[in-house]
């Protein structure tokens, strides 16, 4: 048992590892947020590159997570693929309070997480429809091209000469 102990404490300080790149994940989502709304493509980059490294990071942590549950799961002779709540009654009570604990604030910090990034996945593609649009309206400002309503009330596409200054004087 002395030997699932040591596996437990590493299981917990990978968990807790874990939440803490899922706070650093949610910092960098408001600070996308902010960056959106301030139309900061530096600051969005920055809060872009962070979510990069912490999702590099906590794929890393998640593969030392899985190694460490099915040691425990060899160790304590148990099915594979156990969930943590499984685990739990087999965990020394001090690490067991503290395992229970993470158990209930992962899924609202997850929860917190997926709702920064789903806002802001709506204001990235209110953003890019709005860009397109923009996009579209320049191109058929600059192309001379415009649609206009003729005498008798008829639509006509009808090329406009462009604007030019004429600077000889």
């Amino acid at each position: 048992m002395s030997n699932t102990a040591g596996l437990f404490e590493k299981l917990y300080n990978c968990l807790k590892s874990q939440e803490e790149i899922i706070d650093r994940l949610i910092t960098a989502g408001e600070e996308q947020l902010r960056a959106l709304k301030e139309n900061n493509l530096d600051d969005l980059n920055k809060a872009m590159r962070e979510q990069e490294s912490c999702a590099a990071e906590m794929e890393r942590t998640e593969q030392q997570r899985l190694l460490l549950q099915a040691s425990l799961e060899e160790a304590l002779k148990i099915d594979k693929c156990v969930t943590l709540s499984k685990l739990l009654p087999f965990a020394p009570e001090a690490i067991r309070i503290s395992l229970q604990q993470l158990l209930k604030d992962l899924p609202k910090k997850l929860a917190s997480l997926g709702e920064i990034n789903a806002l802001n996945a709506a204001l990235i593609k209110k953003a890019l429809l709005v860009n397109g649009r923009l996009i579209r309206i320049l191109y058929f400002l600059h192309s001379g091209l415009s649609t206009t309503y003729g005498i008798k009330g008829e639509i006509e596409n009808k090329s406009q000469p462009r604007s030019v200054l004429n600077k000889s004087v």
